[in-house]
């Protein structure tokens, strides 16, 4: 019975050593260079995922705005309908610039990439896309988004480690700089500190005072059995939670202060 167990906890760790193995593998793949179809499949589903997210904002601007038709004209909640939707559209545009940032880069891939040095072509096709904006003779130019394409090209060929995602190091600085307000490599670097190549676990603020200790501003631990997220993403439900819309600083229960005014003003 002991040697059937220690047979079973060999099979058990030489399976966890070629899960391991496989997700390392792939993670490198996609450091160094990858095929031209593997990089579309990744971004595309970003794409997607975007598309789902503008598709949650549009309904919840929809329910704001329908929210209101009971609001008398003198109503304080008047206001926080305004900042609602303020914000609503404001997060709105920011995933129509996602939108268009993977569209162009989707484009550049289809048509020059080669499968080689991946790092090397994101950083240039990054910068012909800014370039392209900036010699834009039709329309005005978008500095921000110039912006955002440079501090990432930056970022890319400075900061990721030698085996990491590329791809994921892409999206989590998309995610983290936004379009609209974007932010330089430096910034990044101040909240990212941790990295296995797949994974990127937010660096903790750590006061003067408590610098030094072995504890102190570790991120927490994750379990070494997740899924990488080139498999998982597919699956993931497609909730506004689920796909990470977020809706910062809205007023909360404006929609029940709407409810609550509708029956005041209810005749009995």
């Amino acid at each position: 019975m002991n040697a059937s167990i220690a047979l079973k906890g060999v099979e058990v760790k030489i399976i966890l050593a070629t899960c391991c193995a496989i997700v390392t593998f792939t993670s490198f793949a996609f450091a160094a260079g990858a095929s031209k179809s593997e990089v579309l499949n990744h971004l595309v589903k970003t794409q997607a995922r975007t598309s789902e997210k503008m598709t949650i904002i549009e309904q919840k601007i929809t329910q704001t705005l329908n929210s209101t038709l009971n609001i008398e004209p003198t109503s304080v909640r008047i206001h926080a309908f305004e900042q609602t939707l303020e914000q609503l559209l404001s997060q709105k545009r920011e995933l129509a610039f996602e939108q268009r940032f993977y569209d162009q880069l989707i484009f550049r891939i289809e048509k020059d990439y080669s499968g080689a040095n991946l790092r090397e072509f994101l950083v240039q096709a990054l910068l012909v896309m800014a370039q392209n904006e900036t010699s834009n003779a039709t329309q005005e130019v978008n500095l921000t988004f110039v912006k955002h394409l440079t501090y990432l090209a930056i970022a890319l060929r400075t900061l990721p480690e030698p085996n990491e995602n590329l791809l994921s190091f892409l999206e989590s600085y998309t995610e983290f700089s936004t379009i609209q307000q974007p932010k330089t490599p430096i910034d990044f670097v101040n909240q990212r500190n941790y990295t296995n190549g797949i994974l990127t676990e937010m660096a903790s603020p750590v006061p003067r005072e408590e610098a030094g200790s072995p504890t102190v501003g570790l991120a927490p631990e994750k379990n070494s059995t997740e899924p990488s997220p080139l498999v998982s993403e597919a699956s993931k439900p497609t909730s506004s939670k689920d796909l990470g819309v977020k809706f910062k600083d809205q007023p909360e229960g404006f929609e029940q202060d709407v409810k609550e005014e509708q029956r005041e003003n209810s005749p009995d």
